[in-house]
């Protein structure tokens, strides 16, 4: 029984179609606790079948259960806190209902761009800006979400539906334009009673209205520019509504993170919710979260280089 289990929720987990949300908000490596139980009763007398149950499970924690791998690249090359000369530092980070003291605890990572939700009050958001970049500095104040550059942002037209997300571009000297969105996705009721009907059905409406959020963030989206998404998605990692942002993104924790990425709950992290995406233009040297001090989300640093300037520092250029 529980080697179906295994490749049943190996197909979920792979296909995550809406219907099955109830199960798929769940972290992965929960299921694995599914293992525990059975195996004392592995024997070399039924070899056959313990090859293919440890099999079944060994295949649905390569796919879908992602801290080994970033725990393994952390483990072959630890986080730089220094931010690697010629690249951008990105972090995004949850307030926490507009706790301003959340600032501070950025500040201390010297990022470029800051991505923020439950923003704090745009008179917090002035100063600490000046503070943190002086008069280079240049930010975007939305209802609920908020921009801060090293650079000049121009904005773009903004209509009353925008609450959920904030869109502006930036201008960096001596490269292209780069389109920045700062998002917070709706939040669910996380119900766990999966023999209600009623639970699969909240958890699906969620999800068709989270795609709803997201297909409306990419029609603004130019094609031709340099492009970084980042927020709260309220969505586990490897949900089926990251597959509605363009395909010319990626998921730089996904590429090159180190250590648990998980940001919910900042003190006992279990999902990777907050994410950064950016264009294929780039390149992620790493990727890392951090525990804070006064939200409930762990923030997330990205440190990203167009490929060109890449391949000039490696050709010593």
């Amino acid at each position: 029984m529980e080697t179906v289990i295994a490749f049943a929720l190996t197909g979920v987990y792979w296909l995550r179609p809406d219907i099955f949300s109830a199960l798929t908000i769940l972290p992965a490596w929960t299921w694995l606790f599914l293992v525990v139980p059975v195996l004392p009763f592995l024997r070399r007398r039924h070899l056959r079948y313990s090859i293919i149950f440890l099999s079944a499970w060994v295949l649905f924690l390569v796919l879908h259960v992602e801290e080994p791998r970033s725990l393994a690249r952390g483990l072959m090359g630890p986080v730089s806190k220094q931010k690697p000369p010629g690249t951008l530092r990105l972090v995004t980070i949850n307030c926490a209902g507009g706790q301003k003291a959340v600032l501070h605890e950025i500040k201390k990572l010297e990022p470029d761009i800051v991505f923020l939700q439950e923003s704090p009050r745009k008179s917090d958001i002035a100063l600490f800006v000046h503070e943190l970049f002086g008069t280079e500095g240049a930010y975007l104040y939305g209802f609920d979400t908020s921009i801060l550059v090293r650079g000049k942002l121009s904005k773009v037209k903004q209509g009353d539906h925008r609450r959920f997300f904030i869109h502006a571009t930036i201008n960096f000297p001596g490269r292209g334009p780069i389109d920045l969105v700062s998002l917070r996705l709706a939040t669910g009721n996380i119900r766990t009673d999966l023999w209600n009907p009623a639970c699969w059905n909240d958890h699906l409406q969620h999800r068709r209205r989270q795609i709803n959020q997201v297909q409306r963030i990419v029609m603004e989206l130019p094609e031709s520019h340099l492009i970084v998404v980042a927020g709260d998605f309220n969505a586990p990692q490897g949900d089926r509504v990251f597959s509605f942002l363009p395909a010319t993104l990626y998921d730089t924790f996904a590429m090159a993170g180190k250590g648990i990425g998980n940001t919910i709950l900042n003190d006992m992290p279990v999902l990777r919710i907050d994410q950064i995406w950016v264009s294929r233009d780039f390149v992620t040297l790493q990727s890392f979260s951090r525990q804070t001090t006064w939200s409930d989300h762990r923030m997330v640093v990205s440190d990203i280089k167009e490929k060109g300037s890449a391949r000039e520092q490696d050709n010593g250029g």
